[in-house]
């Protein structure tokens, strides 16, 4: 094996590490936020729409902030520097041909400004799409700061069980010029891209659910994380 592939499986490895464990705390995060509130099913409660608008979602906020800080702090309307982060780093996607941009994963909660925990990581929450989603930088502003490698976006399931996002349907550039969207970000998140082929500004966020089973979303083979762009 040559030096190079050997780096290339250590990095692997530690990026395998690094996210089991945010996505342990994530699930831990829920749980806990869950019981403070006091409520049967949190993501439930915390997705109720009334037509117009989240009827619970600054309670959930303020309870997931909570859970992963560990102190009650109100920064719903406000940006407080102690807990949180405003990221001027780059964001890269999947497979590194494009910059995740703002107005590409518009919707997943803005992670470009994110609730900082004591050892480094990085975790945003936002309510939309009628799901409750969760988004990790399992080791904070280190590098790669790649979407699927050390950037992933989860959601919390009808149990509360925190579940990875998959890609849908992999589109080509040439399918995606042929459609009409309302929004720019609408094109660039079409199917949840996660593919070493996608040329989408938003390709990783539909990388969850193969990083959390480990397998290769461009071959359905086992090596999610050997086989990393």
């Amino acid at each position: 094996m040559t030096l190079p592939q050997l780096i290339k499986n250590y990095q692997g490895k530690v990026l395998e590490s690094q996210f089991k464990k945010s996505y342990n705390i994530a699930q831990q995060v829920v749980l806990a936020a869950k019981a403070d509130v006091g409520v049967g099913n949190f993501t439930e409660f915390c997705t109720d729409y009334n037509g117009s608008e989240y009827t619970n979602n600054e309670t959930c906020y303020k309870a997931l902030t909570k859970a992963w800080i560990g102190k009650e702090i109100d920064t719903t309307y406000k940006y407080d520097s102690q807990y949180q982060i405003k990221r001027t780093d780059e964001i890269r996607t999947y497979n590194n041909r494009q910059e995740a941009t703002k107005s590409a994963i518009a919707g997943f909660g803005n992670l470009w400004q994110v609730y900082k925990n004591k050892d480094g990581t990085l975790m945003q929450y936002s309510i939309i799409e009628h799901k409750l989603y969760i988004t990790v930088d399992t080791n904070g502003l280190k590098k790669p700061n790649k979407l699927g490698h050390d950037i992933f976006v989860m959601y919390t399931d009808k149990q509360d069980r925190v579940v990875g996002n998959k890609q849908s349907k992999l589109y080509t550039d040439e399918e995606l010029d042929g459609m009409e969207f309302d929004t720019e970000y609408s094109k660039e998140r079409a199917g949840n891209p996660c593919s070493a082929k996608s040329n989408q500004k938003a390709n990783g966020i539909g990388c969850s659910w193969y990083a959390i089973a480990d397998i290769n979303p461009d071959t359905g083979e086992n090596g999610y994380w050997k086989t990393l762009p």
